[in-house]
């Protein structure tokens, strides 16, 4: 996949950073993965669900204070956790579907034949939690709930610690939890992508086209269409706000801001 060599790619960027304390190279090296491995989530569950268009990223760079990017931020990460089941859903239907002898044990309502059919297509050696089901289509539906509900390997379910836990995630009591990046992932995305003085726009279309994170209103039109670009006008003014006070810009002008990497 090309993810792969897009993480060896962050990598090397940040180990270029000749001016950066490799005592500190830990930090970045971990949240440029933690993203990319976002990513890598999202591909795999678009391929599996044979969609045309990957689902973005929405980062809330508000820090929560603009209520609309912050539920944006909200939803998004909800559907990238939906979409994880309904590709282990689909996988599981897949896999069973191919097998011509499954299609007869639907056909002809073989309950016993379709049982043996799971065991084999999944090395599945827990028969008796699937006791209770009645009809082979049961049978399929129960296999993709018990995949779904595992406690280990389960992106639904590692999903939203993942993110939080890696800076690219915020929760807060009494409104949830939401896509947003933390000061240190924001410095670590600026180390991985910036080789050079890089316009701003510039700098959001990298991470738009390597990650797929919409932040300002031109990402967010080209991944969504005619929409309300308001709260992504904010949204973009936020991140230039942080980025400066990160060290991280300068603006030459009304029209002109540049995203800087120290460290090159």
């Amino acid at each position: 996949l090309n993810i792969y060599d897009s993480l060896a790619d962050d990598w090397i960027s940040i180990l270029k950073c000749d001016e950066f304390p490799n005592a500190n190279l830990f930090e970045p090296l971990f949240r440029i993965t933690a993203i990319n491995l976002m990513a890598y989530f999202i591909e795999i569950n678009s391929k599996k669900m044979n969609m045309h268009l990957k689902n973005p990223i929405v980062f809330d760079l508000t820090n929560g204070t603009n209520k609309q990017m912050r539920e944006e931020g909200k939803k998004y990460l909800n559907m990238l956790r939906d979409d994880a089941n309904r590709a282990v859903r689909k996988f599981v239907r897949d896999r069973l579907r191919i097998d011509d002898q499954w299609n007869q044990a639907l056909q002809y309502k073989d309950l016993e034949k379709a049982r043996k059919i799971i065991k084999k297509s999944f090395s599945f050696n827990k028969m008796e939690k699937l006791d209770d089901v009645r009809t082979a289509a049961e049978l399929e539906d129960g296999m993709a709930k018990l995949a779904i509900d595992r406690a280990k390997n389960n992106i639904y379910k590692y999903l939203m610690p993942f993110a939080r836990n890696s800076g690219f995630a915020t929760a807060r009591l009494g409104i949830g939890t939401w896509l947003a990046i933390d000061d240190s992932s924001l410095f670590a995305l600026v180390l991985a992508n910036v080789h050079k003085p890089t316009e701003l726009r510039e700098f959001l279309a990298i991470l738009y086209n390597r990650y797929g994170i919409v932040i300002g209103p031109r990402e967010a039109c080209e991944a969504f269409g005619r929409i309300q670009v308001e709260r992504y006008k904010n949204n973009l003014t936020a991140l230039e706000s942080r980025l400066a006070d990160l060290a991280l810009s300068e603006r030459l002008s009304d029209d002109c801001a540049f995203v800087i990497n120290p460290y090159r």
